[in-house]
């Protein structure tokens, strides 16, 4: 009777783990990706595209491919082929973003030149920082540890420099 019973609680923590693993996997990338594009576009006037997102469960690692920032010109402002998330679990308790580490891998920032500035970083720049000040939880998030691989910077229409 004892091993029944042990044998019936180890069947239930494994269907509660199964159904985290699920629930996690499942609902938070669509989640995660609905609610970052209705923030950018309303609190930013930003657009936003990714080709997937997904979640481990697990290690509370978020990985999102083809990630692109679009500030009104057709081409993308930001694009990152792959963003890479470590996120820690004193997040849920503090009510901001502790994040363990944030990987860019082939990220690409495009300058676009008008009048002898950066337009369109001006804008993005702007828009962030008004983000930033409406979502009291992004200004205060924190990275242990940042790293960029590949990245790419363009600036097409920059003036020569005087001199």
């Amino acid at each position: 009777m004892q091993q029944k019973r042990w044998i019936r609680f180890a069947t239930l923590v494994m269907a509660v783990i199964a159904a985290y693993a699920l629930a996690v996997s499942l609902l938070v990338p669509r989640l995660v990706e609905r609610e970052l594009k209705a923030m950018l576009e309303a609190e930013a006037g930003l657009s936003l595209t990714m080709g997937s997102v997904s979640v481990n469960p697990f290690t509370l690692s978020l990985s999102v491919t083809d990630f692109s920032l679009f500030g009104g010109e057709n081409t993308p402002e930001v694009s990152i082929e792959r963003l890479v998330a470590g996120i820690h679990v004193l997040s849920a308790f503090e009510r901001t973003w502790i994040l363990r580490e944030v990987e860019l891998i082939r990220p690409r920032l495009v300058l676009r030149y008008s009048g002898g500035e950066a337009a369109g970083f001006s804008r993005l720049s702007a828009a962030l920082s008004r983000l930033r000040d409406r979502k009291p939880s992004l200004a205060n998030a924190s990275i242990a540890v940042f790293t960029v691989h590949s990245g790419e910077l363009q600036a097409p229409g920059r003036p020569a420099p005087a001199g």
